[in-house]
């Protein structure tokens, strides 16, 4: 049986208009995929539909493939380039691409050929239930992991979003992935919100991971969300979050 959990959007508040009606058609659902991950996620744009992107998908009977993206600006023109971005994510899947640099590299030509004013930054990660994860990032925060035991690393990637340069730096990395280890990936919305004033959001997040009790991705999700209830201003961006576990 699967350990998975399926994506839970925020509910919107009012009827669906047709764009949101797509938006939140293109959220993936992850209870059929692969039972050796654990997986949660959570999208809230700030307006009625967003351009953050989140995608996954089971490349074999050990891998994963976990995708988010947060395209610039927010609102109706960021969610047509999110749209683009999704469109393109399936295309790749279907042609049996899934290695993260590769798959950055041939988003970037697409976002460069068609959205030329636009930008996105993305991080990918191929995660592998021989314990080892491969990633690549493009201009994204920085990715945690979090142990099993609760200690929680950034990594950082220096590198272009995506659309800003015809032959970006779309370096691929490889770390230890152990069973009970979670990545989170998210938007800079998730991070500006949680940020308390500071520019370094990514601090704050990272107390917050190091905070949290249980280790299962929902409750992680479920923290991240409460806290950004909590924050008593308004907020500016998408916010978007994705957590893998390796199950043990």
């Amino acid at each position: 049986m699967s350990r998975c959990q399926p994506l839970q959007p925020e509910k919107p508040k009012r009827p669906l208009c047709d764009l949101q009606r797509l938006h939140l058609g293109g959220l993936p659902r992850v209870q059929r995929l692969h039972p050796g991950f654990v997986i949660d996620a959570w999208s809230r744009p700030v307006s009625r539909i967003g351009g953050d992107v989140i995608a996954l998908w089971q490349v074999d009977d050990r891998r994963l493939v976990a995708f988010l993206g947060d395209v610039m600006g927010h609102g109706t023109p960021a969610a047509v380039v999110a749209s683009g971005v999704r469109s393109a994510l399936h295309h790749l899947r279907t042609a049996g691409v899934f290695r993260p640099a590769e798959l950055l590299s041939r988003i970037n030509r697409m976002v460069i050929d068609l959205y030329p004013e636009y930008f996105v930054t993305a991080c990918c990660c191929l995660a592998d239930t021989d314990d080892t994860l491969s990633f690549a990032v493009a201009g994204h925060p920085p990715l945690f992991v979090r142990s099993a035991e609760g200690e929680v690393a950034s990594i950082v990637s220096r590198s272009l979003p995506l659309g800003v340069s015809a032959r970006p730096d779309l370096s691929e990395h490889t770390f230890a992935f152990a069973a009970g280890a979670s990545i989170v990936l998210y938007s800079d919305g998730v991070s500006d919100t949680l940020a308390d004033g500071s520019i370094l959001g990514g601090d704050s997040l990272a107390r917050l991971l190091r905070g949290t009790r249980r280790a299962a991705p929902r409750a992680i999700t479920r923290t991240i969300r409460r806290a950004i209830r909590l924050v008593d201003r308004p907020r500016e961006d998408d916010c978007s979050v994705l957590v893998v576990q390796r199950a043990g």
